[in-house]
């Protein structure tokens, strides 16, 4: 659904509700992805009067250009890999082909059906008043959008971000792509060149590849996913040049230009200079805050690469909070979200939440995919803390086997305690996993707790119950065994003694049992002594 804000007829905004034409609220909401629109939702579910500005398109980056259609194609081309890769498992098919305007369709399809959720429709039926326009802050407490002055109690600047362009000579002469015009593509093309090694670039360059297209990846870095494990970073090199991805890694591009309709780079690297050439150019070399035009001088806000909040995610202007990419990095729609809701809870309770950074889950949707959360043990160890790390192999998990797919593993690092500081997870589903840890972390579960969590089986969460075996096994000192010997012994003693006892008083008590006299019964005892068998077996058989 790329369509801009369309009102049906009376629906929309009122005019100025006061005398002087100018609308108060109690919330004032900048920018509609993911993070504006959950605060806006919430807040008038709180009972809050909210104004919703949107410059653009509603549902944001997550919708148009980031998660919905980058996961889209990132799907279909994972779903064309499994086919050729289905011999393994003992299925054979015919020569696999990818038919891309039926891979765009859906990708429009599911655009048009999650921007439902998003539409102003449903907006306005959840008591929130959207403005389409730019906002520009006039005043501490004041926006004017579209020449209409619309007064707040509190803000929350939510504009989200917007591709990074590199300084490259002669990038802005030729034609490169984005994440935001990459899927208006309406041919794939024969060859891309794929500028950045962080996710979008290795998840794009790897989708791309998967569809047909000849891709060559270059990376300023000698890795890729530069930030996170290293390990991870080198399953993923290697899945994307099984794929066919040429991987230019340690790269710096001096130059861009256009020779015969095609952007060609001039690049650089220890073995000296060479060029890239392909069909279209796109650049993955990350985001940053989109704040140009807010007027944030006006409304008492610094600002340079981001605004600066503290950790209640409040600016210098009390009156004014933030969320989403405009204040977070890195970026992600998860963590807008939840930025979004700690930012509103602070702006009108008393009970102030924390965003701490250190708890958010990030994924990198590749074959195999990464997931992690916290710190690596190298990042521990720099830190000063005194850490230590869990490993499990994927292979050595039967639901990997079964699957055959058993590249990738769980790292965890954890401190003294068995508390959980990170993780590292490498798995085909490893986002829908590591929110276990997550949830560990922010609860502050121990590691060896989780291993009283039944996890079915078989299944690839049960890496989690491995790891949390391991470090109850490691915590199994000699001295705690040593007690726990001791304790054995002694317990089994206290037993045998318990169980002399018994079968003392056992004997005693069929010692003086009326059943053990040795003496006969007297004949005639009465008819119920005889038919309950308490004579002996003769009698019954004469009665």
């Amino acid at each position: 659904m790329r369509e801009r804000i369309v009102y049906p007829d009376g629906l929309r905004p009122k005019e100025g509700s006061r005398s002087d034409g100018i609308d108060r609220y109690d919330l004032l909401v900048v920018g509609a992805g993911s993070a504006g629109l959950t605060a806006a939702v919430e807040g008038a579910r709180m009972g809050a009067r909210v104004a919703l500005i949107e410059s653009s398109l509603l549902g944001g980056e997550r919708l148009h250009s980031g998660c919905v259609p980058s996961k889209t194609f990132v799907a279909s081309g994972r779903r064309a890999q499994d086919v050729k890769k289905s011999s393994a498992l003992g299925v054979s098919v015919g020569e696999v082909s990818v038919d891309f305007q039926s891979v765009r369709k859906r990708m429009s399809d599911l655009r048009a059906l999650l921007g439902g959720e998003d539409s102003a429709l449903r907006l306005l039926s959840e008591g929130v008043d959207v403005f389409p326009g730019r906002a520009v802050f006039d005043s501490p407490r004041s926006v004017t959008v579209e020449g209409r002055k619309i007064e707040f109690t509190r803000a929350i600047i939510a504009t989200g971000s917007v591709p990074m362009i590199p300084s490259i000579p002669g990038l802005n002469e030729v034609e490169y792509l984005t994440d935001e015009t990459v899927f208006d593509l309406e041919e794939l093309p024969r060859s891309m060149v794929v500028l950045g090694g962080g996710a979008m670039g290795c998840e794009l360059a790897q989708a791309f590849r998967r569809l047909g297209s000849s891709v060559t990846l270059i990376q300023d870095r000698r890795c890729l996913l530069p930030y996170g494990e290293p390990e991870a970073s080198g399953m993923v090199r290697r899945a994307l040049e099984a794929d066919g991805v040429d991987l230019r890694l340690g790269v710096d591009v001096l130059s861009v230009e256009e020779e015969g309709g095609d952007p060609v780079l001039r690049c650089s690297s220890g073995d000296g200079e060479f060029q890239v050439r392909g069909e279209r150019l796109l650049l993955a070399t990350g985001r940053t805050p989109r704040l140009e035009g807010l007027g944030l001088e006006d409304a008492g806000i610094e600002w340079r690469d981001g605004i600066k909040v503290d950790r209640h995610l409040r600016t210098e202007n009390q009156r004014i909070f933030c969320a989403g990419d405009v204040c977070l990095t890195p970026c992600s729609t998860h963590g807008a979200i939840l930025s979004a809701k700690i930012a509103l809870k602070n702006a009108f309770l008393p009970v102030k939440r924390t965003y701490d950074p250190s708890g958010m889950t990030h994924c990198v949707y590749t074959t195999p995919e990464v997931a992690y959360v916290g710190v690596t043990l190298d990042q521990a160890l720099a830190e000063g803390k005194k850490v230590s790390e869990i490993k499990v192999n994927m292979e050595d998990m039967d639901r990997s086997r079964i699957d055959g797919a058993t590249e990738g593993f769980l790292k965890v690092v954890v401190n003294r305690r068995g508390r959980v500081l990170g993780a590292t997870l490498v798995a085909p589903r490893a986002g829908d996993m590591i929110s276990e840890l997550a949830l560990a972390m922010h609860e502050g579960i121990k590691l060896g707790d989780l291993s009283w969590v039944p996890h079915p089986y078989p299944t690839e969460a049960a890496v989690f119950r491995r790891a949390a075996d391991i470090w109850r096994g490691r915590t199994m000192t000699p001295l705690k065994r040593s007690i726990l010997q001791i304790w054995m012994v002694l317990l089994s003693k206290v037993k045998d003694r318990a169980q002399r006892e018994e079968l003392k008083a056992a004997k005693e008590a069929k010692r003086q049992s009326p059943t053990d006299d040795p003496r006969p019964e007297p004949i005639g005892t009465g008819s119920e002594e005889v038919l309950s068998g308490n004579g002996d077996d003769g009698d019954t058989d004469r009665l």
